[in-house]
């Protein structure tokens, strides 16, 4: 448990950074960095022929699977469109999400699949608040396994797994604020994305 003085030094700089502002305007403030973040995700994974590495060196695979959601604008002028495809085949022609792409849309809701050493997740990613919905979890242990373990094991398994999608998810948001806090986010990465982009449209 964290000290008195420790906690009350957090308090602190709570105060200090929430002094004179609005939660509210300092949260919908930032939310343009939710959609960021899944249109860098979704072209970084493209490009990377489906492999994205974390910083800690481990590569995960990662891709968007049938639907995507994107938005264009600001305010009372913002505009959505939902882009879907079959579940089949496993690699989606995404043709109509480069074309949006390329029109400045950004993507405001993905559905991903995320695999890590045999083991995969299914989930749906809103930029709004960059949490896991509707997670469909791989079973780590087979059926006799299971059966010997119990309703018990099989849930802290479920529980284990949660958790490290959760530090996957992290450590991809912590990538992505390192390089788009840089100046290698305009001098390298988003010639690297639009060079991307403008390939698949050529294709």
């Amino acid at each position: 448990m964290p000290s008195r003085k420790k906690a009350a030094g957090r308090e602190t700089s709570l105060a200090g950074i929430m002094e004179g502002r609005d939660f509210l305007e300092l949260w919908t403030g930032k939310m343009f960095l939710g959609e960021e973040f899944l249109t860098w995700l979704y072209l970084a994974s493209e490009s990377a022929g489906g492999t994205v590495r974390l910083p800690s060196g481990e590569a995960v695979e990662l891709s968007f699977a049938n639907s995507l959601r994107l938005s264009v604008g600001q305010g009372p002028a913002k505009r959505s469109i939902a882009i879907t495809t079959p579940e089949e085949p496993a690699d989606p022609d995404w043709d109509e999400a480069y074309t949006a792409l390329v029109n400045r849309k950004k993507i405001t809701r993905g559905t991903l699949r995320v695999r890590s050493e045999g083991r995969e997740w299914r989930l749906s990613l809103p930029s709004d608040s960059i949490s896991p919905q509707g997670v469909k979890l791989t079973a780590v242990k087979d059926a006799a396994e299971s059966d010997s373990t119990g309703q018990a094991g099989l849930f802290l398994d479920r529980v284990g797994l949660l958790a490290e999608l959760l530090d996957i998810l992290e450590a991809l948001f912590s990538s992505f604020l390192q390089i788009r806090l840089s100046p290698a986010w305009e001098t390298e990465e988003l010639p690297r994305l639009e060079k991307h982009i403008a390939s698949r449209r050529r294709a």
